[in-house]
């Protein structure tokens, strides 16, 4: 996908009218489906509400992503670039967060007279929806693009920057862990059990009665101890 800005919400906002110009005529054409997503949305929001009837305590959040997992993921059901709408539960997520509490529109609408003036027109919330939907159907990859020679220049560009930060630890009192190219070419290019110094995060459920103790005693389980680092001297009898 060519994801340049598309999380960036508040960069969309402020042009979108260039990128309304651009993508009117898909609208127009009659070609996108926009009933079926519509009613697989309303199905979710069915059963979050369902949920959260019965649950209060889990908030209304909790009953979304509960909800979520009792259908099969949206892009799985409906092609992006057939109907208008189909974007990632996460991206969906994060786009309602912007306009429920970040948006321009909504600072505008808080602070009344006090607001700045702006010399782009505001977006309605709705129209700002459709907006990202179009700009997520213009980033998904067309058939037989070379995704390949994409992906690489996606890894090669931030890797050249990585060699300008990877030695600079002076006085650095973690673990001394391999970064940088090396650490690139350890993930891409070599096997797992090879790799220098493994790592990896273990995530609690919050519902879950552990203390700092108990956790810490859970995540040393995983450990691998050598015997020379337990036994000081052996002897054979």
């Amino acid at each position: 996908m060519n994801t340049k800005f598309l999380d960036k919400f508040r960069f969309l906002e402020r042009n979108q009218a260039i990128i309304l110009g651009k993508c009117k005529s898909i609208i127009d054409s009659g070609v996108l489906q926009i009933e079926p997503i519509e009613k697989a949305k309303k199905e979710i929001r069915r059963e979050a509400k369902v949920i959260y009837s019965k649950q209060k305590s889990l908030g209304q959040e909790k009953a979304k992503e509960l909800a979520l997992l009792q259908f099969d993921p949206l892009l799985s059901r409906f092609h992006p670039q057939k109907h208008f709408g189909a974007v990632p539960e996460k991206l969906e997520a994060a786009l309602q967060k912007y306009i429920k509490k970040d948006s321009i529109s909504k600072e505008v609408k808080n602070q009344g007279d006090h607001a700045l003036s702006f010399k782009f027109p505001l977006i309605e919330p709705d129209e700002f929806k459709k907006l990202f939907y179009l700009k997520y159907m213009r980033s998904v990859a067309h058939a037989g693009e070379n995704v390949g020679t994409i992906a690489a220049q996606s890894i090669g560009e931030p890797s050249t920057q990585m060699t300008l930060n990877t030695f600079h630890l002076a006085g650095h009192g973690a673990a001394n862990m391999t970064l940088g190219i090396p650490r690139l070419k350890e993930i891409l290019m070599t096997t797992p059990t090879n790799i220098k110094t493994p790592c990896m995060t273990v995530f609690f459920k919050p519902n879950q009665d552990m203390t700092q103790e108990k956790m810490q005693k859970f995540a040393k389980s995983f450990e691998r101890i050598r015997l020379q680092e337990v036994v000081k001297e052996i002897k054979l009898a």
